[in-house]
Formats: structure tokens, C-alpha cells, sequence
């Protein structure tokens, strides 16, 4: 094995039965199957050494950043996996810039600081040659380690050509502001192609244009006066936007673009930021799942933000769906810092391996199995201080005909155990690729839901009571028809406000689920007018109890269905979906009065074997509906 001068390595030997294995960063590099005597009692409760050999031999010369050990061997697959999750920032490719305030601060005796070196390597540091502006260097700033004081008036310059080449980006700064309502705005800094950026503004929101022209992301949902991470990407049709790891905003609407001159930390021109900076890493491209949790493990650990390890899901349920797919569901807590779980998979004839690690989920559907056969699923949750135990195994066996849920048509999937953190919800992710995600639009869409966690027959559901709404972008480019599912319940309208469920027409059509005389009104793929489909059957379906509505439109067609069973058919039907989609409000800004558990929202009309298989083997199942 041989290892690279000044690079960051993670070692891993695991022993067991005489046979030695040897892993550098999740790859096995060398194995020995010779004996080998484990060292006896006496010499392991003596300790081990570390940096040099027991019998006084070579002696390490560098740095060690972190040390475990485990009462068992590891897995190729637990190696990997663990390497995934914490490799080093150093490690991960495409690093531009990397700020920490207990490294290459040149300051004056005041401690005002002129220079912050840039620790990736590439010459990007942080300057401020004016006396009077320059920030302040202090010793014990965040979770008892050095930090970079902002008091509201002083900023560094970056270099120029930090962007150049890069068409993406990607931040993560771990700091504290001075207040979440300042009297004046406070800008994090001018990355972008507009200006004004704010964190936050005296009303609360955060504005940021980072490598774009800027979103404002609304109020978060944890107070920006604690330490915390904030990370945020821009890439082509995607800005996104995380505080401690949960997606805090996200816009498909995006073109990365990047500032070349004037580029600051600490300045928005807008205002000056007024709190403290730990660190700030800078990537040219957008990082992927595993290498984003290991940046924010690393800031989390070494600021002493996330202290408890999660605790182990103690119930794991599972059905099969199809003959190819099988509905995983665990308990839980979503809240406002980031939680992983890893979901492993195995058969009667193989051993467990991961098939998933999913980010603030509770709950998986796993696909491409083999029809009437049983699997066996187990789940731990990670967070930032380290995993849990694994659940218990859950065993379960595929159906042995029948159709399975067409997710290749599948363009916008909600649940509402996925995709955010705890409430009041500012995003709600897309369990798609699609970035599809409903958002918070400050200024225009009414207040946030809120997450609850038992609403529908036990299971989560978002809370729109009124006064809450989110806005979509436009997801049906292109579509000829289209079909949609909701798990709902509905409180129904009151004397001045018709239940809107959403608005999914070209138009700005009235859809109200239902009116004060209980009516459903449609607007899903019309454009010649809102359909009324009548009173569920004459009044004696309550649409109060949780239950499963679906809409199917196209050309010269609409069907609606309760349960699975048709409500409503009209060959009489202008097609067409919105370009400024709602969800929980709709026009005249009526409002939904209920609950939303899931939704699916797929690019064409479902036949009857899918529709029935997906209401009766899928959502009746999950949610104990009819």
C-alpha cells in the first residue's frame, strides 16, 4: 500500500478468524488469509498504540483526524458505507475554497484580521486590506473554537476568478447570526448576479443570490442566532438551499450564473452581516448526497452541533405492492437537522447490503425484485453523531401476478414522511428526480404548512388549515394527458372560504374541494371552465375521513374517483395543465381547509389494472383507507 504525501487517507483493517483485511478510503487494497494471533487479553487492556508500533518501530509522521473502533469486523459493504459518510472535505473533488478561523488568520494586536488564507490550496483568500473594515478574529466563537466576528459593518474581499471554469457551485458555511429580525438587513455575502442578498432581513427571510439572481428562501424554520449549517447549490434548472442538512428551499427555475468581480464574504451590498463565521467551503459543482453528508458531518462533529446518536426504529412494516415491488414504512422523527437511514435488503439465500440511503424518509419503495418471493428489509438511522442500531427484520413476499406502479410516468411524488424536516415545511421534496417540489413563496403563496404526524389514520400528513399554500413551478410541459392521486381529508369551506385543493389549470379556474353545499369543483387539466362533479355519492361519502381522490384528464376527457371508485365522467373537456401550479390554494386565493398525505402526479392517464393496483395494493394498504 502506498499513500500520497499531504493527502487525506482513510484507513480501515478489519480482523477476523486469521484473516486481515486492509481499506483505504472504502476500497480494499490488501488481504491476508495467513494465521494471525489477535492480541491476547493482556496486551488489549494495556491499550493499543496509535501513531507508532508496540514493539517501538516506525513512528507516523501527520495528522490524525478521527479514530474508531468497533467490538466486531466490518463488512466490505460497512467499510464503504462509513467512508461515504465521513471522508474528509479534502477528499472530495473539485474543492475551490476552504476558510477556517483556526488556520491562516494573519491579524493585527486588536485581532482585526487582513488575510484569512484559503486552506484548499488554491490561493483564494480572503482579504481586507481597509483597516476599518476588517472583521475581527475571537477565540472561542462557535461550540468553543475560533471564529470570524461580523459586526454588522465589516466584510472580506474574494478573489476574482473564484468561480472561473465552474458551471456550478456549491457552499457550505457553518456560522451564527446575531439576530433572526436585525433592524437592518445583513447580507451573508455577494456570490451572485444580483445584489441585496440578506441573512436574514429584519422581517425574518433570508435573500440569497448564490451563484444566480437570487430567491428569497422565506423564514427558516430553526433560529439563525444558534450555530448551524448552511448550505446552498446552484446548477442548471436547480437552486437549492439547506440549514443543517434539510432542505430549506428548492427551485427547478434556476440558470447558474456567477459573480466576477466584487465578490465578498460578510457583504451582501445590501447590508453587512452581523454574527460569527467557523468555516466556509466552496466546491465547483454540486456535490452528490454522500459527499454533502460528509462535508456537514464534518462541520456538525467538529462545532459539537448534533451530540445524540439516533435512536433505533423500532417498528419496520412491509408489503408487496406488485410482483416487482414491495412498500417499506418505519417509525421515526423528521426535525430540523438532517437524518439519514440506511435501508439494507436481503433474500432467503443472501446476506444483507444496502440498497438505499435516503435523507429525512420514512419510508421506501423498493423495485426490480422477482415476482412471489420473499426479502427481508432491516433500517438504521444516521445523523451527524453517529447511526443507531438496525430495526428489526421485516420480512415480506412479492405478489405473484398483476401489474406494477408505472414509475417511469411518475413526474411529481409527495409524501409527507419524505422531503423535510419539522414545521412550520418551507419545501416539500419531490421524491422524484425530477426537482419537481412544491415551495414557499415568500410574498406570494399563503403562510407554511405544518407538519403532523399521526393526521391521517395514524400516519403523517401536511396540515393546510386555511392559511397555507404552496407554489409549484410548472411541472407539464409537453403533457397530452395526465393523472393525479391525493390521500386527503378535507375539513370543508366555511362562510368565507371555499376549500381549495389546488390549482392545476392554464386559466386561473375555481376548484374548490368542496363548496359550502358540498360539491367538488374541478380545474385538474381543463381549460374550458371548472367542472362541477357534483355532491359525493348525494352526501354520503365524507370526504372528512381520510380517503384517496384521483383525476384523470385529457382531450375530450375527465374522470374522477373516491376510493377507487368512479365519481364523475365527462367527455367534454378542453386539456391543459398550469404554468404557475398550486397546491393548497387556489384562484381568488381560496384555501385548502385539511390534510395532504400524499400526492402523485403522473404524465399520462393510467389504464384500469394500474389504477386499481395502485389504489388498492399501494395507498389503501399504507394508509388503512375503505
Amino acid at each position: 500500500m502506498t499513500l500520497t504525501s499531504n493527502r487525506w487517507c482513510q484507513i480501515a483493517l478489519t480482523y477476523t478468524t486469521g484473516a486481515l483485511a486492509l481499506y483505504t478510503n472504502g476500497v480494499p487494497c490488501v488481504t491476508n488469509t495467513a494465521s494471525f494471533a489477535y492480541p491476547g487479553l493482556e496486551v488489549r487492556m494495556n491499550g493499543f498504540a496509535v501513531g507508532c508500533a508496540l514493539a517501538g518501530g516506525g513512528v507516523a509522521n501527520g495528522v490524525f483526524e478521527d479514530l474508531e473502533t468497533f467490538n466486531y469486523p466490518l463488512s466490505t459493504n460497512d467499510v464503504f458505507e462509513n467512508f461515504q459518510l465521513t471522508q474528509p472535505p479534502q477528499l472530495i473533488p473539485n474543492l475551490r475554497m476552504w476558510l477556517k478561523a483556526d488556520y491562516g488568520t494573519a491579524t493585527n494586536s486588536s485581532g482585526e484580521v487582513q488575510t484569512w488564507l484559503d486552506g484548499s490550496g488554491n490561493g483564494n483568500d480572503a482579504r481586507q486590506d481597509d483597516l476599518n473594515t476588517r472583521p475581527t478574529w475571537v477565540g472561542s466563537g462557535i461550540g468553543g473554537k475560533p471564529a470570524i466576528e461580523f459586526p454588522g459593518d465589516r466584510y472580506f474581499t474574494l478573489p476574482n476568478n473564484l468561480f472561473g471554469g465552474a458551471s456550478e457551485a456549491e457552499a457550505f458555511v457553518l456560522l451564527k447570526a446575531e439576530s433572526d429580525t436585525p433592524t437592518n438587513g445583513r447580507g451573508l455575502w455577494a456570490m451572485g448576479a444580483t445584489l441585496n442578498n440578506y441573512y436574514p432581513k429584519p422581517d425574518g427571510t433570508i435573500v440569497d443570490s448564490f451563484c444566480s439572481d437570487g430567491f428569497n428562501s422565506g423564514i427558516p424554520s430553526v433560529s439563525l442566532e444558534t450555530p448551524h449549517i448552511y448550505g446552498v447549490l446552484s446548477k442548471t434548472n436547480e437552486w437549492t438551499s439547506r440549514i443543517n442538512g434539510v432542505i430549506h428551499f428548492s427551485k427547478r427555475a434556476n440558470a447558474a450564473q456567477f459573480r466576477t468581480n466584487s465578490i465578498r464574504l460578510g457583504n451582501g451590498f445590501g447590508g453587512s452581516f452581523a454574527g460569527h463565521i467557523g468555516e466556509a467551503l466552496i466546491y465547483a459543482r454540486a456535490l452528490n448526497a454522500e459527499e454533502r453528508f460528509a462535508v456537514e458531518r464534518y462541520l456538525s462533529q467538529r462545532y459539537e452541533l448534533t451530540t445524540y446518536v439516533p435512536p433505533a426504529s423500532c417498528t419496520l412494516a412491509a408489503f408487496g405492492v406488485s410482483t416487482n415491488q414491495v412498500s417499506l414504512t418505519w417509525n421515526g422523527s423528521l426535525s430540523n437537522t438532517n437524518l439519514d437511514f440506511v435501508v439494507q435488503r436481503r433474500s432467503s439465500t443472501t446476506s444483507f447490503s444496502n440498497i438505499v440511503i435516503l435523507r429525512n424518509a420514512l419510508s421506501f419503495l423498493d423495485s426490480g425484485l422477482s415476482a412471489n418471493t420473499t426479502y427481508y428489509y432491516r433500517v438504521k438511522a444516521v445523523n451527524y453523531a453517529g447511526a443507531s442500531a438496525y430495526s428489526p427484520e421485516a420480512g415480506v413476499t412479492t405478489l405473484a401476478s398483476g401489474v406494477r406502479i408505472p414509475l417511469e410516468a411518475l413526474r411529481v411524488w409527495l409524501k409527507a414522511d419524505c422531503g423535510h424536516g419539522g414545521s412550520p415545511v418551507n419545501c416539500w421534496a419531490d421524491q422524484t428526480t425530477n426537482n419537481n417540489s412544491p415551495y414557499y413563496e415568500e410574498g406570494v403563496t399563503p403562510r407554511r404548512p405544518s407538519w403532523s404526524t399521526t393526521a391521517m389514520n395514524g400516519r403523517p400528513a401536511m396540515s393546510f388549515l386555511i392559511t397555507n399554500g404552496f407554489s409549484m413551478f410548472k411541472f407539464a410541459t409537453g403533457w397530452t394527458q395526465a393523472e393525479a392521486f391525493a390521500v386527503l381529508k378535507s375539513l370543508g369551506s366555511t362562510s368565507n372560504n371555499y376549500s381549495c385543493l389546488w390549482l392545476m389549470s392554464p386559466p386561473a379556474l375555481a376548484g374548490w374541494y368542496p363548496d359550502d353545499h358540498g360539491h367538488i369543483y374541478e380545474n385538474f387539466g381543463c381549460t374550458n371552465g371548472t367542472l362541477d362533479t357534483g355532491v359525493p355519492l348525494g352526501g354520503l361519502f365524507d370526504l372528512s375521513a381520510p380517503h384517496l381522490y384521483n383525476v384523470a384528464a385529457a382531450p375530450n376527457f375527465l374522470a374522477s374517483f373516491l376510493n377507487n371508485s368512479q365519481h364523475y365522467s365527462t367527455n367534454v373537456n378542453g386539456f391543459g395543465l398550469a404554468d404557475h401550479p398550486r397546491l393548497g390554494w387556489g384562484a381568488n386565493s381560496n384555501r385548502f381547509n385539511g390534510y395532504i398525505s400524499e400526492i402523485m402526479f403522473f404524465n399520462r392517464i393510467l389504464d384500469s389494472a394500474e389504477r386499481d393496483a395502485l389504489a388498492t395494493n399501494y395507498f389503501k394498504q399504507r394508509y388503512g383507507l375503505w
